[in-house]
């Protein structure tokens, strides 16, 4: 069975108040086309669809027309709900969604939805984990519950056949993943949840982070999200991943390459060398590194930048890091020697050029 599996689609969210709709929708259409040409049978999308549990319109109608697309296409679409998701919101015409083969998770409950698909090799159980806290755990059972590790085993015990392939789709945070600036995630001892309790799960659909990463097994597997989200992802490499499961224990994981519309990036240089950028609607992280102050830097390089979302200008004074003389000997100094001074405590030990010190010497001269 050819699985794909995405997750963290965040739609609506914006950078800097710069919409990604069009982005979104950009990358939502290469899933679709992804969909058709790796022969896809299951699309797992593992919870925060939206970014915000109240979402726009305009997100709304974006997730309907990929809902509709996906209707169109003879594969099963498991779906569940993020800390960023209104489960009831999502769960909104799920049953009527059945009938086209897409299944959404409900309410967190004490019992969890199990899907068996079938195909040449045998049954295939999904096993649907919407995102829960710990605390609502506990308000549903009366059990002595203390971490998520032994709530995970007290979902699942003796529920899972280990003869057949089980796949299960959780949104949470496994200890020992890397995180990124744009989640929202608690890390703790107690908040995280162990790679073991997974053992007897093939495959493990993991969202809620950032970063396309495994966890200890790489059939223990946060996929990413499929856009840039914050600066500390620029670096990072977006992915669809796809999964080829047959025998038991016989599973092939690939990532297929994410195109942006625009891309995120931090730049750094000198004025002259980025005014003379080639012009890009990317979105940038700008970091000037110019000594002297460059009137209107800012509004000058959105010519070359319209997409900027940040600015920022890093020098010398940005980091002042100079010892100061004994102030006795400040006494037998010239008044451009003590411009030469000053001059260096405020640009971190550095010089002033010979052009500076001859237009202070032009001013004194004049005094």
């Amino acid at each position: 069975m050819k699985i794909m599996h995405i997750s963290d689609l965040h739609i609506g969210k914006t950078i800097s108040d710069i919409s990604l709709i069009e982005d979104q929708k950009y990358v939502l259409n290469q899933v679709l086309n992804e969909i058709d040409k790796n022969n896809i049978e299951v699309l797992i999308i593992a919870g925060d669809i939206y970014d915000k549990s109240n979402p726009s319109q305009e997100s709304l109608n974006l997730f309907n027309d990929f809902i509709n697309d996906l209707s169109l296409k003879n594969i099963v679409t498991f779906i569940i709900s993020g800390n960023h998701d209104s489960s009831i919101r999502l769960e909104y015409l799920s049953s009527f969604l059945r009938t086209s083969n897409i299944f959404i998770s409900k309410q967190f409950s004490l019992n969890i939805e199990k899907i068996t698909l079938q195909d040449e090799f045998g049954n295939i159980n999904f096993y649907l984990l919407p995102f829960f806290k710990i605390s609502t755990f506990k308000n549903l059972s009366n059990e002595n519950i203390k971490n998520y590790d032994e709530a995970i085993k007290y979902l699942f015990e003796n529920k899972i056949n280990k003869n057949e392939r089980n796949i299960l789709i959780a949104h949470q945070y496994v200890n020992g993943a890397i995180t990124s600036d744009s989640e929202e995630v608690i890390i703790g001892g107690l908040d995280g949840i162990s790679h073991v309790v997974f053992k007897d799960f093939d495959y493990v659909a993991l969202g809620h982070l950032h970063s396309p990463q495994y966890v200890k097994k790489e059939n223990i597997r946060y996929c990413g999200t499929l856009i840039k989200y914050s600066l500390s992802e620029v670096n990072q490499k977006k992915s669809i991943t796809t999964i080829d499961i047959k025998h038991k224990n016989d599973i092939k994981i690939e990532l297929i390459p994410v195109k942006y519309l625009h891309d995120l990036k931090e730049i750094k240089g000198r004025y002259d060398e980025l005014i003379n950028f080639k012009y890009t609607e990317d979105y940038v992280s700008i970091i000037l590194l110019d000594d002297e102050y460059i009137v209107d830097a800012r509004i000058n390089l959105l010519t070359v930048f319209p997409n900027m979302i940040k600015f920022q200008i890093i020098n010398n004074k940005s980091n002042i890091n100079y010892e100061i003389n004994n102030l006795e000997d400040f006494n037998k100094l010239s008044p451009l020697e003590l411009f030469s001074e000053f001059y260096k405590v405020q640009n971190n030990g550095i010089e002033p050029s010979e052009e500076s010190l001859k237009i202070i010497n032009k001013i004194l001269e004049e005094e």
